[in-house]
């Protein structure tokens, strides 16, 4: 009888755990795949901010925003960074900042503590080993990257030279649905540190899925599925472009690009998660013209672009121009309805108030 409940217990024991185990446990594909893209969600975050920081114009600044939140998943803006904005000697100061702060403060920070400019790089990407939170139900990878800045720095009116190079830590979750990978988002910035070994490593299993991870991890080639050649569009309408290839995590961007740079203005729609198909509308002051549009994979660094199409107006030139003249007329007869009607030369009512 002893020995019965001993057995019963251990096997209880040992069914609790083998869920457990199965949560923890990839394929080598799978660990490549999170390794890879978690290494991609970073470099757009880092190529965008490094964008932002050069960009002039107001629309291509909040393009380069949009795409960065877009890596931030659910929380976007709130999610908390790293604030390596302020000078080391001035990091202990209240007055100045929180040394973690929201995404979108770091964001609008930029300009703000560096009105003359500011100059980031980041470089040297290294990839950790994959880890699984029990606590969050997840898999997680570090990816720690080198980061220079240059610029000067402003507090209140004292303006302080800034330089410097130091390792900052970015941290990526992925989740596994059906057997799938299915990529999260960036969930925290801060200053890195060599505290791998708290971690709980995944559980690999080798020798399977092996092959087909290099196409999982890109995707296929964008190619353009709408014909939009020689047709016309009008301004003020909306309009859908479809588009095949890449991957569901993948951040794509439209551009509507004029054929004559140098008398229109190339204009950039809001970036989304790839659903192979965007609905935008065409501003009513688009110039008319030739036009093309461009559909880049701001996660690949990949674009295809359309054949020329026409913007045109929503009415015909001709049609306005003759309105012109039958509005005329119609407020020439108004005018002398009412010029007999003050005379006593007429009968016209007023029209009634509005009850």
């Amino acid at each position: 009888m002893k020995y019965t409940t001993l057995f019963l217990a251990l096997t209880v024991l040992l069914l609790a755990t083998v869920p457990l185990w199965a949560q923890q446990t990839i394929t080598l594909a799978q660990e490549q795949l999170i390794k890879t893209k978690a290494a991609n969600f970073v470099k757009t975050y880092t190529t965008q901010l490094e964008l932002l920081t050069k960009a002039k114009e107001a629309d291509e600044k909040e393009s380069y925003k949009q795409t960065i939140y877009l890596r931030f998943g659910k929380d976007k803006g709130n999610t908390r960074v790293y604030n390596d904005l302020i000078p080391p000697r001035l990091r202990q100061q209240p007055m100045t900042m929180e040394t973690s702060v929201p995404l979108a403060s770091y964001l609008s920070k930029l300009s703000e503590l560096y009105p003359d400019g500011i100059k980031l790089a980041y470089s040297n990407p290294q990839v950790s080993e994959v880890f699984y939170s029990r606590n969050d139900n997840w898999y997680f990878v570090k990816v720690t990257a080198d980061r220079k800045i240059e610029g000067v720095y402003l507090f209140k009116t004292e303006r302080t030279p800034y330089q410097a190079q130091e390792k900052t830590d970015f941290f990526v979750n992925a989740f596994l649905q059906n057997g799938e990978v299915k990529m999260g988002a960036i969930y925290g910035v801060s200053p890195h540190e060599n505290n791998t070994d708290s971690y709980t490593k995944a559980r690999i299993i080798r020798g399977q899925d092996e092959l087909g991870s290099s196409i999982l991890s890109i995707g296929k080639p964008l190619k353009i599925a709408t014909d939009v050649k020689d047709r016309k569009f009008k301004r003020g309408k909306e309009y859908r472009v479809e588009w095949e290839g890449g991957l569901g995590d993948d951040i794509i961007q439209l551009e509507l690009i004029p054929q004559d740079t140098t008398r229109m203005k190339r204009k950039r729609y809001e970036p989304v998660l790839n659903s192979n198909k965007y609905t935008f509308n065409l501003p009513n002051d688009t110039r008319i013209g030739k036009y093309q549009f461009k559909v880049k994979n701001v996660s690949t660094g990949r674009s295809v672009q359309s054949g020329y199409f026409t913007v045109r107006r929503t009415v015909p030139l001709g049609v306005k121009a003759a309105a012109i003249p039958v509005v005329s007329v119609a407020a020439y007869l108004v005018y002398k309805a009412i010029d007999k009607d003050n005379s006593g030369s007429s009968s016209i009512e007023a029209p009634p108030f509005p009850e």
